[in-house]
């Protein structure tokens, strides 16, 4: 018997195959389950399902389920992973559509050490102010003296008296 190995939308248009299961409007595989505590119109998306079976216990509100290789409807415990809120948009913000960094936390401190600012930064690495600025406050970057900007956006050193 071979396994074909195809990742993409599964056909669920048939309910007598699927006793159900079906998508839900933002492309996830969604199971009937009434009972289920989170169930939503007595829906619960599958990955979420799976994790929870995996990990023996109900997910709470904040746990963001996220799929490793993209695929909304791949539910294979291997292509899920537990996440915080924070940890899956920092995640999204950081990565590219393949997976790969869409820039280095280096440039964006040689940028800010710079003095460029924050709304600069993100414009250049095409990347959220907030990203830059959670980045700016991990890496415990300061600029004493900062405060005017010139018209490229740097901040001019103010004379001290």
């Amino acid at each position: 018997m071979v396994i074909k190995e195809n990742h993409d939308k599964p056909d669920l248009s048939r309910q007598s195959k699927t006793k159900g299961r079906t998508m839900d409007g933002d492309g996830y595989v969604i199971v009937r389950k009434p009972n289920h505590p989170n169930a939503n119109n007595n829906y619960v998306r599958e990955h979420r399902l799976v994790m929870e079976k995996h990990l023996r216990r109900m997910l709470r509100p904040d746990e963001i389920i996220h799929h490793k290789n993209k695929v909304k409807t791949d539910n294979r415990i291997e292509n899920l992973e537990l996440l915080t809120a924070q940890h899956h948009r920092r995640l999204h913000n950081t990565l590219d559509k393949k997976g790969v960094r869409k820039y280095n936390v280096k440039e964006i401190e040689k940028l800010y050490s710079q003095g460029f600012s924050g709304r600069y930064i993100a414009k250049q690495l095409g990347i959220g102010k907030s990203t830059v600025a959670s980045y700016v406050k991990e890496l415990g970057i300061s600029r004493p003296n900062m405060s005017a900007r010139n018209e490229n956006g740097q901040f001019i050193k103010r004379e001290v008296v």
